[in-house]
């Protein structure tokens, strides 16, 4: 019998140049975690993600899987891509600390804070607007992509 295919774990889309990143409750897998390295280092070269709204349900990356980010964001650590992440209290460990090393304009919240995010991101008018609508629609396709458990 054919293995089941994975379970996405995460979502992400450039809402015009925001990078707006929805983490489940799972690590990702290692497969879609380098498809996602692959897209975000591209970006990160070309200047084309001028800031990144990350909100996270669960753990995230598995330490690999981290120190594999840190070696893709090279350029976005040169640029000081402001970075907020919306994170459940006592969540804030793994690629948002290790963010937070690298340059000052990284900032936690909890998942609540929307607003306090996107005024850290310093976005305004309709790329305000554009971003938060986008990041309820990530959260919403992942929670209809998650899978139940095999029994």
């Amino acid at each position: 019998m054919p293995a089941a295919p994975a379970a996405v774990t995460f979502l992400y889309e450039l809402a015009g140049t925001t990078c707006v990143i929805v983490h489940g409750e799972p690590t990702p897998s290692d497969d879609e975690w380098e498809v996602f390295l692959g897209v975000f280092g591209k970006h990160a070269a070309a200047g084309t993600m001028t800031k990144v709204l990350v909100f996270k349900e669960g753990s995230g990356p598995n330490p690999r899987q981290r120190a594999r980010f840190l070696e893709v964001a090279k350029e976005y650590f040169r640029r000081s891509v402001p970075t907020a992440v919306l994170c459940p209290p006592g969540q804030p460990e793994g690629v948002s600390t290790a963010v937070g090393w690298f340059h000052q304009r990284h900032a936690t919240y909890g998942p609540t804070e929307l607003t306090r995010a996107l005024d850290f991101l310093e976005l305004r008018g309709k790329e305000r607007d554009v971003v938060a609508d986008r990041l309820a629609s990530l959260r919403e396709r992942l929670a209809k992509l998650r899978r139940p458990t095999p029994r």
